[in-house]
């Protein structure tokens, strides 16, 4: 997670991420990585990222022609942080 966070902070430029490992009805556990921005509303902006989800906020679909240089720019990034700590 922190190397996806580090590539993140890399390619996107956010304030902050924020992570969080969450257990599910399986017991497996899952992380939510979430990259967080200065131009979020005061009100959320420090908040769990879930807060959107109960303001009615439309979600943005996972499209793969549109994230596509968005994937590649991040996978370019993990393999030279994957190095750091070999």
């Amino acid at each position: 997670m922190i190397h996806i966070g580090e590539a993140l902070i890399k390619v996107l430029s956010p304030s902050i991420i924020n992570y969080a490992i969450l257990d599910n009805y399986d017991r497996a556990l899952h992380a939510h990585i979430h990259p967080r921005y200065d131009s979020e509303p005061e009100e959320t902006r420090h908040r769990n990222a879930y807060i959107y989800a109960t303001r009615n906020t439309p979600p943005i679909p996972f499209d793969y022609d549109r994230d596509l240089e968005l994937i590649q720019s991040i996978r370019e990034e993990l393999p030279s942080l994957t190095q750091i700590l070999k």
